[in-house]
């Protein structure tokens, strides 16, 4: 994998120059955990200028820069790197675990759009949080389908903001699609983020003539509590459904509690607002019947 072998040549340029991992970020005016992390090959797609801090404490010349800039720059993060285990499933779980003890959410706005004809265009998240553990290199989510109505190949990201999109991995078992994304850089602890996406589901629907389901939901599982959820959902003004009303879970898999009724605006939008927010799963469902 390129990235263990530009781990190797940082290791061994190291070495040559007669520097420890502690004095090579001295010089550099990195942390000594940036150059563990650099050196142990699991910093995937580390910040052009932390690459540029340690070649110039290292003395490397133009070209001997430039090489050892792009040996890692070239390192694309794949689904195969995180998940080593013959079950999926359980890698995915594994790999949420990890994440969320590393961040702290502190906002979400959660909204999608719903077409005339019923179904589900496109969904937007905005999540800010803040890196509370170890550094912070790549951000993993899930959205949930029907994949007897949804084809997951056709559901992709249609913009993305301080992300980048690595790769994909279907679920079926789950009844989800997997989403990997990588930030360029390692967050270091105390870090307050900002993500924006977008998921186009507009391709994805396998019988386009076919009914829309009775009843659609919007959630966001909230695994520990934050300052503010907002979830949204903005409806066609000529295909209203007929009832919303706001659902929490206490966890994904604990039985769903209906709060209340939620009433949806004559330009269509329909809002719940959780300001704090426990955890736990919350959102809107609605009905066309």
């Amino acid at each position: 994998m390129p990235t263990v072998s530009a781990a190797v040549t940082l290791r061994q340029l190291r070495r040559e120059a007669g520097l420890s991992q502690e004095e090579l970020a001295h010089r550099s005016r990195l942390s000594a955990r940036t150059i563990r992390t650099l050196e142990s090959g699991s910093a995937r797609r580390p910040h052009r200028d932390t690459l540029l801090a340690v070649a110039q404490a290292l003395e490397l010349g133009g070209a001997q820069r430039a090489a050892f800039v792009a040996s890692w720059r070239g390192s694309r993060l794949a689904m195969a790197d995180v998940f080593r285990d013959r079950n999926p499933k359980r890698a995915v779980e594994r790999e949420l675990t990890r994440q969320r003890e590393l961040i702290r959410d502190l906002a979400v706005e959660l909204s999608v759009n719903v077409r005339a004809d019923r179904w589900l265009e496109v969904s937007r998240i905005r999540r800010t949080f803040e890196v509370v553990g170890e550094g912070l290199d790549r951000y993993l989510w899930l959205a949930s389908l029907d994949f007897a109505t949804v084809d997951p190949g056709r559901v992709t990201v249609r913009s993305s903001t301080n992300l980048d999109v690595a790769d994909t991995f279907e679920l079926p078992e789950s009844g989800a699609k997997a989403f990997l994304g990588v930030f360029g850089q390692t967050l270091p602890p105390g870090t307050r983020y900002v993500l924006d996406y977008e998921i186009d589901y507009t391709a994805a629907r396998r019988d386009p003539t076919g009914p829309a389901d009775p009843e659609v939901d919007t959630l966001f599982v909230a695994a520990t509590p934050m300052q503010l959820l907002t979830v949204q959902a903005r409806f066609d003004v000529d295909a209203l459904p007929a009832r919303l009303w706001q659902v929490r879970h206490e966890s994904v898999t604990g039985p769903e509690e209906v709060v209340g009724d939620v009433a949806v605006s004559p330009f269509g939008l329909a809002q719940v607002v959780l300001a704090p927010a426990p955890s736990g799963v919350h959102g809107i469902r609605w009905s066309w019947d």
